[in-house]
């Protein structure tokens, strides 16, 4: 049910293929700017230089929270992700109804889907 709500809510992002050449967190940001996950503007330059701690929480907590799901293990996109805020990351085996529910949109590649109906089909 949770899985249908997000569907029907158009806040499951489906992608042909999630994989980096290289493990960096700038590349993997740059795809969840590109799917209008994350702002364009990065860091220091969205966040005035006196901001308070407050206001940085503040501006976090608005952030879209994305539950990533991959099909299977891989090292560099778990890498990239690392240190995104409110972004998670897991296996399609070990997909949850807390972390959908939790999560605004869900991240995908099509893979991610047929992992699902083999491990939740049994």
């Amino acid at each position: 049910m949770t899985l249908s709500d997000k569907a029907a809510n158009q806040k499951i992002i489906l992608l042909d293929n999630l994989s980096l050449e290289d493990a960096k967190t700038k590349k993997f940001f740059e795809i969840l700017q590109n799917l209008n996950l994350r702002e364009k503007k990065i860091g220091k330059k969205t966040i005035k230089k006196d901001a308070s701690k407050k206001e940085v929480k503040k501006k976090q907590k608005k952030e879209k929270s994305i539950l990533v799901i991959l099909p299977k293990k891989d090292e560099k996109v778990q890498r990239a992700a690392k240190n995104i805020t409110r972004l998670k990351l897991i296996q399609a085996n070990s997909l949850n109804v807390l972390d959908i529910i939790s999560s605004n949109y869900l991240l995908m590649p099509v893979d991610s889907i047929n992992e699902i109906e083999k491990f939740f089909d049994k």
